[in-house]
């Protein structure tokens, strides 16, 4: 499963959690199906952000209508970092106010917009902020929605969870969004149910759940020129000692490139999959930075 024997020095000698982990971890503490309190979802953010693990979280995940309630707890150039989410149905218009709104007096920084994929027209006012753009494609019209998303020169999005089975993408579909999205040079990021390094039926929900620790080989993979069944079956691999085995084979370029398609995800407890990621790979990682306690 090696992408690349031999070839450099590996990632752990040449840049560590950063290059692997840096800003992975989206903070959706506000989304199911944690649905945290929008006061105590932003004290939580502060707490990451000043915990030895604040190099692997991005930023924090607001709902679009919540922008002013959200600039309303923050301080006056707090610069706190956020992306604002707009909800299939929810009005996209809406977002150059609350941008203005959250980055005003230097509350927020907003790091990007998330919303469906959209005609032209919507998203013409939207690239005029200069805010990365992300857009969520659905699963019955993949290919076509990464057609748009590159054609709108935006980054990619795919749900991967839920509060039911089926909202759990196949490994097959999310293949394919792996492989789409770097065939097109596009950035891709996934919302919902990665809460496990390594994929897993999830002891507390009972659903079927993909593991972090896939799809950062199976994008290293796909970077590497893997076909799309190659990269569903790294998808669904359930043994930890195998995807251990594989991150450690990484080299430092092949580290920079899957991290440069695979942006980021979603969750709702941040420390879920860093506590599982910081047990897999014992050893490979500096301690303190996946230091939870």
């Amino acid at each position: 499963m090696s992408t690349s024997a031999g070839r450099d020095a590996t990632w752990p000698r040449a840049g560590g959690t950063s290059a692997l982990l840096g800003g992975l971890v989206d903070d959706a503490a506000v989304f199911p199906p944690g649905s945290s309190p929008l006061p105590q979802a932003v004290a939580d953010h502060r707490r990451h952000r000043a915990a030895p693990y604040a190099g692997c979280v991005g930023p924090l995940l607001v709902r679009a209508g919540d922008a002013a309630a959200t600039a309303a707890l923050l301080h006056q150039h707090e610069r706190l970092e956020v992306s604002l989410v707009v909800r299939p149905g929810s009005d996209p218009g809406t977002l150059p106010t609350a941008v203005d709104q959250l980055q005003r007096e230097g509350r927020a920084v907003v790091r990007g917009l998330e919303l469906p994929v959209a005609d032209p027209i919507t998203l013409r006012p939207l690239l005029d902020l200069r805010v990365p753009l992300w857009l969520e494609v659905s699963r019955g019209r993949l290919q076509q929605d990464l057609d748009a998303v590159t054609a709108a020169g935006a980054h990619a999005k795919l749900r991967t969870g839920g509060l039911a089975q089926d909202d759990v993408p196949p490994a097959a579909l999310l293949a394919e969004l792996v492989v789409g999205s770097v065939s097109r040079s596009l950035r891709f990021k996934l919302t919902a149910g990665l809460h496990h390094a390594v994929r897993a039926v999830d002891p507390t929900t009972g659903l079927d759940q993909h593991g972090v620790a896939n799809v950062l080989v199976a994008t290293a993979l796909a970077t590497a020129g893997a076909p799309v069944d190659d990269v569903r079956a790294v998808l669904d691999e359930r043994d930890g000692a195998v995807l251990r085995q594989a991150v450690a084979a990484l080299s430092a370029a092949d580290v920079d490139r899957l991290r440069g398609s695979f942006a980021s995800f979603g969750c709702c407890g941040v420390t879920d999959p860093l506590s599982e990621l910081g047990v897999l790979l014992e050893d490979l990682l500096p301690s303190t930075h996946l230091e939870l306690t």
